[in-house]
């Protein structure tokens, strides 16, 4: 049984592009999962970094109430000393 040339070629190179895409479809689903990776790393910081400027806040709020509460003392002192 003889095989056409032509064939032979066509299958050949099928199975190189075949394998070149294989290849490079690999090589895509690395980058991309190490793109997520940092992707990760960098929500991970944002988050962080959220949740301490909302503790932050927080705790200012809680000073300045506190400032308030305490400049209303004094004064009520200072109008009990001047009576």
């Amino acid at each position: 049984m003889r095989v056409d040339p032509n064939i032979l070629i066509a299958v050949i190179t099928s199975m190189s592009s075949l394998v070149a895409a294989l290849f490079s479809i690999k090589q895509n689903n690395n980058i991309l999962g190490f793109k997520v990776d940092e992707l990760k790393k960098q929500v991970e910081k944002h988050n962080t970094i959220v949740e301490r400027v909302y503790k932050l806040e927080s705790d200012a709020a809680t000073q300045w109430k506190r400032h308030d509460e305490l400049k209303e003392r004094v004064s009520i002192l200072e109008h009990e000393r001047l009576e």
